[in-house]
């Protein structure tokens, strides 16, 4: 018997990893738009510093992203919205905790009571002399943290904390229990 060495891989949706050089310098523009009131306050320059996943036992998963920009920009009247035609916003549903699965070490676990994943890129605006904004908004290094909370099964998930055993860790998460719904995975090879 013979290798089969002619194959293809598919892969479905998009993949997501931190770089450890060539990062793109990618800025964004903010709007908080108030209709009432007829003002806009507009951020420029706007980089990501990290990303803050939620997921609590009960209830819909939470994202924060925290923003760190160069100047904000005001106005209103016939100046406002500075955004006139935005993108609509997406109809994509939203990660529950409750559908997925969550591996530990390659195995199914169902005594997670609640699960956290923070990257944080440090970032930071150093002023300089002679101008009254900073020149840029620096990255520093990034940083993957998080927490699981689990009821007391056994003594597998504790005996990993205190052997400090690399585990990996696999969140898979859907917007519904439907067969085909949308799904992101996590995955942290080494926790």
């Amino acid at each position: 018997m013979t290798a089969d060495s002619a194959f293809n891989v598919t892969s479905v949706g998009k993949r997501v990893s931190v770089p450890s050089s060539g990062f793109v310098s990618r800025k964004f523009g903010v709007e908080v738009y108030h209709a009432d009131l007829d003002i806009y306050r507009l951020f420029t320059e706007c980089r990501v510093g990290g990303v803050n996943l939620n997921l609590p036992a009960t209830g819909m998963s939470t994202i924060e992203i925290p923003m760190m920009g160069r100047d904000m920009e005001t106005a209103s009247g016939g100046s406002a919205p500075f955004f006139s035609s935005p993108t609509a916003e997406t109809t994509t549903g939203l990660l529950a905790a409750v559908n997925g699965l969550l591996r530990v070490g390659g195995v199914n676990q169902g005594v997670i009571t609640g699960a956290q994943v923070n990257l944080d890129l440090s970032p930071s605006a150093d002023p300089v002399v002679g101008q009254d904004f900073v020149p840029e908004i620096f990255l520093g290094r990034a940083s993957v943290s998080g927490q699981l909370t689990a009821f007391l099964e056994d003594l597998t998930l504790v005996n990993y904390f205190k052997n400090e055993t690399e585990v990996e860790v696999l969140l898979y998460l859907l917007t519904s229990s439907a067969a085909a719904s949308d799904f992101m995975t996590i995955y942290m090879p080494k926790i």
